[in-house]
């Protein structure tokens, strides 16, 4: 008795709800032997009672009994209705029960500088990390429930993956960007301006990787491969973004599909005779070599990093890229047009008509590269009739490069841009032409052409009716739109920064503006290429080097089947009405001047104001345009590309403003008046 008063009362032994225990196991994680051994000694602790699950007799199976009512309102038969509201009377409800069923709030996991996910992804993320096949965070197995008693226990990254792994990575992305790039520059001439100009993707590929390279990515490994520092999950975020930045445009690609593109590239070069087999067969393999590691190791390798960063749901790889596209494209600060996609396997009607189209367009670049005489008579008669309408513009002498704004700018208001183009720029010239043409085609939408009667006037493609009604789109949309925009930025910005144009942005500002002169304006346009890639030609008009051969072959001949007939009942093919007198809807600076030269005062029985003459004066002047546009030996290819936009002779800035000509009038009156007295002078 003494002895048992003597004793110490052992408090109860804690006895636990079902299921506690086990779920405090799963929250620790997996221990071996070794680490449970530890922990204990470490921590103490004691061996605890749980109780055993209730049985719930509902879930047992039950005696299949017949003949019982069945109730269509409740779904139940008479016997568990007695049943229940015998269990209603006999027991009260239990609020703790009740609470119990509803679903428990989902638990986030909060890391400083780290999206906020679910604990459950939380789990699933972390151990993926863990894992053999990642290798990013230590597994302590059994251990592993004291990582967060640990100062960022849950968070800390291997040393080794930083210092090695990471190292790694850099080292082989750095190796294929050179290979690709060695690959480029070796290549022969004619296969680099394929890649510089195709669309096929295998080029496409070279132009992407050529632009990668490692600054950002080495500057966000720098201080990870510090020995004696702890690296977190969340200092890896730099570093990350900047590989997937680079990787992910052409991941989408596929593994087989580079590789296929890398073997295809080599076969191309092979089949020059100069190539260096040797030599592009060692850069083949490495190529090759390099991406497979970048595939494997450095995407595949760096997702768990990624999916955690990017704050996702857990996704399993390669799923992951594809399902959470947006989020991860939003990380690497991206847009979905950044990315290389695989080429779409066409139909065969889909195939046929692009083959169609490209025999289409091969048709008429083969037109336009026809070579066109070096000032033809019809050249040489427009360039005077253009002197004629406006004297001392200029259009003697195109080959100086003449400014044309102080002259036409009062006459038409062509605006900012125009002011903008250097008189060395041979756009200026072509925009006063384009200008000077559409003013004369006013008249035209007052003739009666005649497409079927003239086989010139219209062909598959195109027709003469057509081209009248989009002639304004090559000035409005294609240079007020599309070029000058990108004028103004080069010029605003070179105003307020003048080393813009050295910068990485001002040369691809100054390359866009030269492949929008080629592929807008003059075909045959040449320049030094700044940057390897170029902007993808979105022109949906025909060309306009086309449609100018095309009319000044329809106007030639209605002008050569006008000359072989008498006014004013000689009939010509391709125009019904050549002997009305012309009219103009909205007056003009053409038409003012053709009232004058075409003695349109009175226009009753007049034999010179007649549509028949404003074709031959249209005939003439589109020659000119022709010959400009068209024509290799055309000054327009002989100015120096660099000439881009005005610029002041004192110190080389932009020039934003010019002193304007008010005497346009004056001078065409002046010259009218001299060249009749010149014929009153012949006549005597």
């Amino acid at each position: 008795m003494a002895d048992d008063v003597g004793m110490k009362k052992r408090p109860p032994q804690a006895v636990f709800e079902p299921g506690t225990l086990d779920n405090t196991r799963k929250n620790i994680g997996v221990l071996d032997a070794e680490e449970a051994a530890k922990m204990q000694k470490v921590l103490g602790g004691e061996v605890f009672t749980e109780k055993s699950a209730p049985i719930d007799y509902s879930k047992l199976p039950k005696k299949v009994v017949n003949h019982r009512a069945y109730s269509p309102a409740t779904g139940h038969t008479s016997y568990s209705v007695s049943a229940g509201n015998t269990n209603a009377s006999t027991s009260a409800p239990n609020p703790k029960k009740a609470q119990a069923s509803a679903p428990a709030p989902k638990k986030i996991k909060h890391v400083a500088d780290l999206p906020s996910i679910s604990q459950k992804d939380n789990q699933l993320i972390d151990r993926l990390m863990m894992s053999a096949e990642y290798g990013i965070k230590k597994n302590y197995g059994v251990f592993n429930f004291i990582r967060p008693f640990i100062k960022d226990g849950t968070e800390r990254v291997l040393p080794g993956f930083c210092e090695i792994t990471l190292k790694n990575h850099i080292d082989h992305i750095q190796n294929f960007i050179t290979v690709v790039k060695t690959m480029i520059q070796n290549s022969p001439d004619t296969y680099k301006s394929k890649i510089s100009n195709e669309s096929d993707n295998k080029f496409k590929f070279l132009r992407k990787v050529a632009t990668w390279n490692t600054r950002d990515i080495k500057l966000g490994y720098i201080d990870l491969d510090s020995k004696d520092k702890v690296t977190l999950v969340s200092e890896l975020v730099p570093f990350v973004k900047a590989v997937y930045k680079q990787v992910i445009t052409i991941y989408f690609l596929g593994d087989s599909t580079i590789t296929q593109m890398i073997k295809d590239i080599y076969n191309d070069i092979m089949k020059y005779p100069k190539a260096n087999k040797d030599k592009f067969q060692m850069l083949t393999k490495q190529a090759i070599t390099e991406w497979v590691y970048i595939h494997s190791q450095v995407i595949a390798g760096l997702y768990p990093l990624l999916m955690r960063m990017v704050g996702t749901p857990f996704c399993a790889y390669p799923k992951f890229f594809t399902q959470e596209l947006s989020a991860i494209l939003k990380f690497v600060d991206l847009k979905k047009f950044d990315l290389l996609l695989p080429e779409k396997k066409k139909t065969q009607e889909e195939v046929d008509a692009e083959k169609k189209k490209i025999e289409a367009e091969n048709k008429a670049k083969e037109e336009a590269s026809k070579p066109v005489e070096e000032k033809t008579d019809m050249v040489k008669t427009g360039l005077k009739l253009l002197d004629q309408m406006f004297p001392q513009a200029g259009f003697l002498h195109l080959e100086e490069f003449p400014d044309m704004y102080p002259y036409f700018e009062p006459l038409y208001e062509l605006g900012e841009p125009f002011l903008y183009l250097s008189p060395n720029n041979p756009l200026q010239i072509t925009l006063v032409l384009l200008k000077i043409l559409e003013d004369f085609f006013m008249a035209c939408h007052n003739m009666q052409f005649n497409e079927k009667s003239n086989p010139l006037l219209s062909d598959k493609r195109d027709s003469i009716t057509q081209i009248l009604n989009e002639w304004p789109v090559y000035r409005e949309d294609n240079f007020n739109r599309k070029y000058a925009e990108e004028l103004k930025n080069l010029v605003n910005q070179t105003y307020t920064q003048p080393n813009f144009p050295t910068t990485q942005l001002g040369k691809k500002t100054i390359t866009n503006l030269y492949w929008q002169t080629k592929y807008l304006f003059l075909p045959n346009f040449t320049f030094e290429q700044l940057l390897l890639e170029r902007p993808v030609n979105d022109n949906k008009y025909i060309l306009l080097s086309t449609r100018v051969s095309f009319m000044l072959k329809a106007f030639s001949d209605i002008s050569r089947l006008i000359g072989l007939v008498d006014p004013p009942n000689g009939k010509v093919s391709g125009l019904d009405n050549p002997w009305d007198c012309y009219h103009f809807d909205i007056t003009s600076p053409v038409s003012k001047r053709l009232d004058v030269l075409l003695n349109a005062k009175s226009k009753t029985n007049n034999v010179t104001a007649t549509n028949a003459n404003v074709v031959k004066y249209i005939t003439c002047i589109l020659a000119v345009l022709n010959w400009w546009v068209n024509a290799k030996s055309s000054p327009a290819y002989k100015a120096d590309p660099r000439k881009i936009y005005r610029v002041s002779e004192a110190d080389g800035q932009p020039v934003f403003s010019i002193q304007k000509l008010n005497s346009q009038d004056r001078l065409f009156a002046e010259a009218v008046k001299k060249a009749y007295q010149d014929r009153m002078n012949k006549k005597k």
